[in-house]
């Protein structure tokens, strides 16, 4: 703030957030505390007040023979002059704002100047929007509009992945899954069962590296009575136990190729 005043050699300086109606000091130079807090203060009349209520800059070169400040009584006391004043718009419900003076005798803000405040006001304004996207829980809404979403989380590629989940859960089709292993692909799979359709139906989640070969058949497809020795009644397999709900089939790259030959003839 510091090297701000001097730079634009500014009587006070002030750069402050304002949320829910209140106007709060992030930092500020060249102001004692009464003063700093008066002009907190004032948020709803004069200079900030302008600022505030249309997002555009105020500048005057003095604010003394400004008929929109002038009749101020802490422009009278304060002998203000030039005022440079600079609204960064954060998110919805939120903004930050540069504010400089000057005292008598000091002249107006040159063009130089305000040309390095609006650089400090882009700056600032990238840095709070993605500091408040940091912190501000983009799944919100979309998780009022799910079933059973326990995913862990707040990041805006999380809301854009249940934004997918929503969409893709109504529809009459396969869905692959990728990702690392523990990155929740089976909280995805049952997430998307629950808002499907078929959600009142089995949810069957098989881990296909755990399945042999030799009884790849069987227990994905099911056996009947006297179909091979041993087998003395009828069994379901996975494919059929799943009807009317979904089939989750886990790590299936991990089956050998012919296996997986198979499950595509299935899925088509």
């Amino acid at each position: 703030m510091e090297l701000l005043l001097r730079s634009a050699d500014a009587g006070s300086a002030l750069i402050g957030l304002y949320r829910g109606g209140t106007l709060e000091a992030a930092a500020s130079a060249g102001m004692e505390g009464d003063r700093r807090e008066h002009l907190l203060t004032q948020v709803s009349t004069g200079v900030l007040a302008q600022a505030m209520a249309t997002g555009q800059w105020v500048q005057t070169s003095s604010a003394l023979l400004d008929a929109r400040f002038a009749s101020r009584g802490s422009v009278r006391r304060n002998q203000i002059e030039a005022v440079l004043c600079a609204p960064v718009a954060l998110e919805p419900d939120g903004t930050a704002v540069i504010y400089l003076q000057r005292r008598a005798g000091q002249g107006p803000f040159s063009e130089d100047v305000i040309a390095q405040v609006r650089r400090i006001a882009d700056r600032l304004g990238a840095v709070g929007r993605a500091a408040l996207s940091a912190t501000t829980d983009a799944t919100v809404e979309v998780r009022g509009r799910l079933v059973g979403c326990d995913l862990v989380g707040t990041s805006r590629a999380l809301g854009a992945l249940l934004e997918e989940v929503e969409t893709v859960a109504g529809l009459d089709l396969d869905v692959l899954i990728t990702g690392p292993s523990g990155t929740g692909k089976s909280h995805l799979a049952r997430l998307l069962h629950a808002n499907s359709p078929r959600s009142q139906g089995p949810f069957v989640h098989v881990n296909c590296a755990s399945v042999t070969e030799s009884l790849f058949d069987a227990e994905m497809f099911g056996v009947r009575s006297g179909a091979f020795t041993g087998a003395s009644s009828d069994r379901d397999g996975f494919v059929d136990t799943a009807r009317r709900g979904t089939l989750f089939l886990d790590e299936i790259a991990e089956l050998p190729v012919p296996l997986q030959a198979k499950l595509l003839q299935l899925l088509q």
